[in-house]
């Protein structure tokens, strides 16, 4: 250790030099080290005195041959050593404590970011995207608020009646409460043999779709956006993938996705369209139901349970209606169409602008048919008295005019079902009738209430005829039931016609019924031995936008379909090939009859 001390000189010291030189000497300060018998001493009375009193310091100066002011000095010195050495050794202890926890934060951190749950292995803490995801939720809350407080009166029906959806449901006799939606024993017969972790998951991704549909119901701007061709509500994509994140289900560049949303008003309770819209043995507990009172929705979704089977061409995603009763007999729908469709190579050159336009499925199809349906079925079930355009002729009783309308809508419905017949035939030498677009199928029918043999698809050559009893079906005088008699009378045979028009199009359907059938159905007997063999004509627009000043105008498509029973015995593989020219030749002569018609004999 050392130790600085001052000296004063007592005299002159010897040697060569000036005097200033020996004043310069005098001024030094010497410094002088402890032995290391005084260095243990003074550290051993240190170890159990660190702070010696004036009579301490004088018996250790006595003891080690050492001033006073030494001891004093050497006392001072080790006290500061020893209280920067713990300062030391505290600083690093807290910077390694302060590391060991900087480290257990990074890899907690770390940790929270790959946390699951062990039973639906999903992540329970939220990341970025689940972050941006709420958030573009509350912007959206928050713009449907403002939206409504700055318009309380000029807000549009669909978000009106579908506002109420998220209250608390109200019992009532008429509905099901929400939280036993799903106790119903119905579900179980809807799904059973199913495991019940596919049950969950079908009920999971029902529940899931309900609350995207009543989001799509709900919210307007920016998740709709109005079309640029027609104005119809179209989903903005960038919006509703943030929103509701979704795999795509087709890989092809000519895949597309569908979507559109529209609202309207139908003459028909709320509980008797849902009763329409719920078969009560298979599908009504299969859709969650109730958001509030006299309100319900109806949610359409695609769920792949056949994983084996072919690959559909169409995967619809949450879809559906909102139904709310106006209390006045009418009720208020809104209607979301949302599908990603691959079917643009299937579909005829001439529908392709209808089809993949959004026109033949989308929303609006959709109310407008419900609209038409609605009305029809009202009338069936109102009162004899109709509007003015009505002529019951050969109908006198109530009874008879339900009839004559229910076996007209079976054979509209058979009708669309023969639509929908094959047009794949193992005879190649009739190849060149689709050359000119004729398609003819055949089917055997042997069904209850068809007549039996060998049917093909054709067009058949027009008749004068006179109409002898007309149901109205709507306050449109073109929508209506009719019994026909022609005027040259043949095999005792009248026709059967139901004609619909709506604001897309319209409908021409019809079939021959004997004389002593249509006098049953009249008196109200049994309809469905009846046998009906119903041919017609749909009209529809061409799905094209006209441009003002240009020479495209919109057009109309005319889909003919023509029934005939060729024979009664069992199919036969020999076709009368003389049978099937005529038959084209009768095809080709009415179309371009139709056209001349309509003065455009010069369109293909």
């Amino acid at each position: 250790m050392l130790q600085q001390e001052m000296e004063a000189s007592n005299g002159t010291r010897s040697g060569s030099g000036d005097e200033g030189s020996s004043d310069t000497r005098k001024g030094k300060r010497q410094y002088h080290r402890h032995s290391t018998e005084q260095v243990q001493q003074l550290e051993s009375f240190f170890k159990e005195h660190p702070h010696p009193d004036e009579n301490q310091r004088l018996q250790l100066s006595r003891e080690l041959g050492l001033d006073s002011k030494q001891i004093k000095f050497w006392f001072q010195n080790k006290r500061c050593q020893k209280k920067a050495q713990n300062e030391r050794t505290d600083n690093n202890t807290l910077r390694a404590e302060n590391e060991r926890i900087r480290c257990e934060n990074m890899a907690m951190r770390e940790a929270r970011k790959n946390i699951i749950c062990p039973s639906c292995r999903d992540p329970l803490l939220p990341n970025d995207n689940d972050k941006q995801h709420g958030l573009l939720k509350l912007k959206n809350e928050n713009m449907r608020l403002r939206q409504q407080a700055s318009h309380p009166y000029q807000h549009e029906r669909t978000m009106s009646f579908v506002t109420n959806a998220t209250e608390k449901p109200a019992a009532n006799s008429h509905g099901i409460d929400s939280n036993r939606s799903w106790e119903n024993p119905t579900s179980d017969f809807c799904m059973s043999g199913m495991q019940e972790t596919e049950r969950a998951m079908i009920l999971e991704a029902a529940s899931a779709a309900m609350d995207e549909l009543v989001e799509l119901l709900r919210v307007e701007e920016p998740l709709w956006i109005s079309s640029a061709n027609d104005g119809r509500s179209t989903l903005h994509r960038d919006s509703y993938d943030k929103l509701f994140p979704k795999p795509n289900h087709f890989k092809s560049a000519a895949a597309r996705i569908e979507s559109s949303k529209e609202s309207g008003e139908v003459a028909m309770p709320a509980t008797t369209l849902l009763e329409a819209f719920l078969d009560p043995v298979k599908w009504k507990d299969m859709f969650p139901s109730i958001m509030n009172t006299n309100t319900w929705a109806v949610v359409d979704v695609s769920y792949d349970v056949f994983r084996d089977s072919s690959p559909s061409r169409c995967w619809k995603l949450p879809s559906g209606c909102m139904i709310k009763d106006k209390g006045d007999g009418k009720t208020e729908v809104a209607w979301v169409e949302h599908v990603q469709v691959d079917d643009k190579s299937l579909t005829h050159r001439l529908y392709r602008d209808l089809v993949c336009g959004c026109h033949a499925y989308g929303a609006k199809r959709w109310i407008v048919t419900l609209q038409r349906m609605c009305e029809r079925a009202m009338l069936a079930l109102g009162p004899t008295t109709g509007p003015t355009h009505q002529l019951e002729g050969v109908i006198e009783s109530e009874e008879g005019r339900r009839n004559v309308m229910k076996l007209s809508q079976r054979m509209v419905r058979n009708f669309c079902e023969v639509l929908n017949m094959s047009d794949r035939l193992d005879f190649p030498h009739l190849s060149e009738l689709y050359n000119s677009g004729v398609r003819v199928s055949l089917r055997k029918s042997d069904g209850l209430g068809q007549p039996q043999g060998l049917i093909w698809d054709i067009l058949s050559s027009g008749n004068p005829v006179n109409s002898i009893a007309r149901i109205s079906t709507g306050e449109n005088s073109g929508n209506c039931v009719s019994i026909i008699q022609p005027f040259v009378p043949k095999e005792n045979m009248l026709m059967l016609q139901e004609s619909s028009i709506d604001s897309l199009g319209g409908s021409i359907i019809y079939a021959p019924v004997e004389l002593t059938e249509v006098s049953s159905v009249v008196d109200g007997e049994d309809i469905m031995t009846i046998p009906i063999l119903p041919s017609g004509y749909v009209i529809s627009g061409d799905g094209r936008k006209g441009v003002e000043g240009s020479r495209r105008r919109c057009g109309s498509l005319l889909t003919v379909a023509f029934q005939m029973l060729v024979c009664s015995d069992s199919v036969s593989k020999q076709l009368n090939m003389e049978s099937v020219a005529t038959l084209h030749s009768l095809i080709s002569s009415t179309v371009q009859k139709i056209k001349l018609a309509l003065h455009c004999p010069d369109l293909d």
